[in-house]
């Protein structure tokens, strides 16, 4: 069956239920049949919500799809600009470099801010915050008598 067939044969139904207030031979609508054309109105705009629903969720995917389309593309112009044999080759030259390197410069550094490094340590040293125990040794000492007095307030 063809989709638009059937969305068509709805609309033409939904007005139809919309435009009658009176039966097809012009008499006055029974409670029950005037319920049923409010439920059947009702039906009608829930359909229309959830078709339009499922455009935007088709229009969604169909874009998802052309950008997929067009990364693939993007991906089969472009080719590797090193072989795998090339890349390892220069990665371990890179690791060899940086094994030497690193602790050049590591003492060049040293050797240049070695006040800095000095001081820094000194700073570390007396703002070291992970032992508060360790602070007033003294106040530690002292024995203290608690008083606890228990019972309501004024």
């Amino acid at each position: 069956e063809d989709p638009k067939d059937d969305d068509s044969v709805i609309r033409d139904e939904k007005a139809e239920v919309e435009s009658s207030q009176a039966g097809a031979d012009g008499s006055k609508l029974s409670p029950a049949q005037i319920r049923l054309h409010r439920r059947l109105r009702k039906l009608y705009r829930r359909l229309d919500k959830h078709e339009k629903s499922v455009r935007q969720g088709t229009q969604a995917v169909e874009g998802t799809e052309r950008q997929l389309q067009t990364l693939k593309k993007e991906r089969d112009t472009y080719q590797p600009v090193l072989s795998d044999e090339q890349y390892d080759t220069a990665a371990a030259l890179a690791g060899d470099t940086m094994k030497y390197f690193c602790p050049a410069f590591a003492r060049h550094l040293h050797g240049r801010h070695e006040q800095l490094i000095e001081r820094y340590r000194i700073l570390d040293a007396q703002t070291d915050l992970t032992k508060p125990h360790d602070w007033y040794p003294r106040a530690r000492l002292d024995r203290r008598k608690i008083i606890y007095h228990g019972g309501p307030t004024n």
